[in-house]
């Protein structure tokens, strides 16, 4: 708990005590030195506190207010506050038996001048706290608004973030998505721990103190595959089925120890048989008179799905297909498509023609 408070300075010359007078009479502050003197109307920032919290840590802290003649500000509810950056740390207020949102309404002190909440710290990085006072009474007339002292809420985490690299022996191997890793089994990956702690050693001193990967086969997930502290950078060979890769790193701070975990989803499902490819190749003819037709339209669909336009001598030929079953498509303005279905074999070339007439011709 953190009580902020103000001790009188009891100078041994009248000169220093008239200075300090007036000093003490225009500073807001929760505890300064003669040095800390500001204009006249300005708040003295002379006591700065860094509160250090753990990620999704909470703490409980108490500040004392005081007026500029050094009074407790008691039972004042037009107390606000800012946080520069409002996704690092969570406030909540407590007086009383009462709990709620800062978002909910302005802060206000107790019978002694005191204000009690909660700061938990939900993001890493470091959030200043700032308090805003607006005597009762004063309405929504901010020319009075004095800030007073601030706190630094310092948030010490890790993240457990890793990358997950595919064909690893070819010269420019693919890095995948982490949102769902799929593949012909078996197949091999390899994982690169980028973990990085959130902070330096001023923020805590965080320290990698393990990490350890957990692989589960959902068929057998009672017998998940643990490798512990297996360096930064290993492969792993995925077989037949669906599974899950787990980092989970462990930190040591000054103040406390960290656990943070990343995961993906595995699919290595049964390699598709490879049937071989053959090619197709034709002409497009029009009917009536009978010549070839340029600029005709052949789509291919089934297995694969790819589209040629005719040469000026009608012809059109798909290379590298895909053995299977297909449908053929020929087409040109101002005539009735033609549709044919074919089987394509391995190593075969196939050749497929098309006569098309004019529409509303027979």
């Amino acid at each position: 708990m953190l009580t902020k408070s103000i001790k009188m300075i009891n100078p041994q010359n009248n000169v220093f005590r008239a200075c300090f007078f007036f000093c003490f009479i225009v500073a807001l502050s929760f505890g300064f030195t003669a040095s800390n003197c500001h204009a006249q109307g300005e708040a003295a920032n002379s006591l700065s506190k860094t509160v250090n919290l753990l990620l999704n840590e909470e703490t409980f802290e108490t500040i004392t207010i005081f007026d500029l003649n050094g009074v407790p500000l008691q039972n004042n509810n037009n107390i606000t506050i800012s946080i520069d950056e409002p996704e690092i740390v969570e406030l909540r207020e407590l007086n009383g038996d009462e709990s709620k949102s800062f978002a909910e309404s302005n802060l206000a002190t107790d019978e002694n001048g005191r204000v009690s909440f909660f700061i938990k710290g939900v993001k890493h990085g470091t959030a200043t706290v700032s308090f805003n006072v607006l005597p009762n009474g004063a309405g929504t007339d901010t020319s009075n608004l004095r800030r007073l002292d601030s706190l630094s809420v310092n948030v010490i985490g890790i993240d457990a973030v890793f990358s997950v690299t595919k064909d690893i022996d070819s010269a420019i191997p693919e890095k995948l998505p982490l949102d769902f890793i799929s593949g012909a089994a078996p197949f091999e990956l390899k994982f690169l721990d980028e973990s990085i702690p959130a902070g330096d050693e001023d923020d805590g001193n965080i320290k990698i103190k393990s990490r350890k990967w957990t692989f589960r086969d959902i068929n057998n997930s009672d017998n998940p595959d643990i490798e512990n502290d297996p360096g930064a950078e290993f492969t792993k060979k995925f077989n037949k089925g669906m599974h899950t890769a787990t980092l989970e790193i462990t930190a040591e701070t000054d103040i406390g120890v960290l656990v943070d975990k990343a995961s993906v989803s595995i699919c290595a499902t049964e390699a598709a048989k490879d049937e071989g490819f053959g090619s197709i190749n034709g002409v497009v003819f029009n009917a009536d008179p009978f010549f070839p037709l340029a600029d005709a339209t052949v789509t291919l669909s089934g297995i694969q799905t790819r589209t040629k336009i005719t040469t000026g001598n009608g012809t059109f030929k798909f290379r590298a297909v895909r053995a299977g079953e297909y449908s053929i498509f020929a087409c040109f303005p101002n005539a009735a498509c033609e549709n044919k279905k074919v089987i394509v074999e391995a190593e075969t070339a196939l050749n497929v023609d098309f006569t098309l007439s004019a529409v509303g011709n027979n």
